[in-house]
């Protein structure tokens, strides 16, 4: 077995996906059945797991059910039966134990949530190349099929101000090195995902520097265009100042 294949890889930011080295696995053909909730949970429990009650809430918030606790071991039920069709009941299994729920791996797990916080302590901390690995770990939105559910929305929010205060550093400490090349892509994606006038001068910033003042005339249109049309305001001073 190849070393990457020794790992079981899972995405949660921007999607969710399940890899085990370069083969995707699917358990479900669509990402909200209460078996795959269940199961993200857990991965993202990790090694804690997650308590029966914990699970009972989290599975049915949208509304009350007859028999709580028989419609969590029948969602278990079934996602032990996926875990089998998908060839992964040799690798995971789904333990119960004093009251709570655990998902055992036979290879280490790796969850991208749990390695983009660790990059953007390690930045924090001075290490520009793990905040740059942070930036490029946060793919979008934490489980975004998910976005109405509430520990999902908890999750979400924290990782979300954490992009932020990434891409802000990252902003600060690229724009005193010059580096204006590499931090247009980074602001330029922040914009993409989240638009706000900070993400809109940052562009502006990097492409006057690099004299790309065309570009920078068009994404100042743009962003007109979109304050008018969506909040009904126009740029704000600093913007404006950017243009002249």
């Amino acid at each position: 077995m190849k070393q990457q294949d020794e790992v079981f890889w899972v995405r949660m930011l921007g999607d969710f996906v399940l890899r085990q080295g370069s083969r995707v696995i699917r358990l479900e053909r669509t990402s909200n059945t209460k078996a795959l909730q269940a199961m993200q949970v857990l991965l993202y429990q990790g090694e804690d797991g997650a308590g029966r009650d914990t699970l009972r809430e989290v599975l049915y918030e949208s509304g009350p059910v007859a028999d709580p606790g028989n419609n969590l071991k029948v969602t278990v039920s079934n996602l032990r039966s996926r875990l089998r069709k998908a060839g992964l009941d040799q690798i995971v299994s789904i333990e119960y134990r004093e009251g709570r729920y655990y998902l055992r791996s036979r290879l280490p797990v790796r969850l991208d949530v749990r390695d983009f916080e660790q990059a953007l302590q390690a930045g924090q901390a001075g290490d520009t190349d793990q905040l740059l690995q942070a930036e490029a770990l946060y793919r979008g939105e934490f489980l975004p099929a998910l976005s109405g559910t509430g520990w999902v929305s908890v999750v979400a929010a924290r990782c979300r101000e954490e992009y932020f205060a990434c891409v802000r550093l990252l902003a600060s400490r690229l724009a005193q090195a010059e580096q204006w090349d590499k931090l247009l892509p980074i602001v330029t994606r922040a914009a993409q995902r989240y638009f706000t006038e900070e993400w809109q001068y940052l562009r502006l910033d990097c492409l006057m520097q690099l004299q790309r003042y065309d570009e920078a005339k068009q994404v100042f249109e743009e962003a007109a265009g979109v304050l008018a049309e969506k909040f009904g305001v126009r740029p704000s001073e600093r913007m404006v100042q950017r243009l002249r």
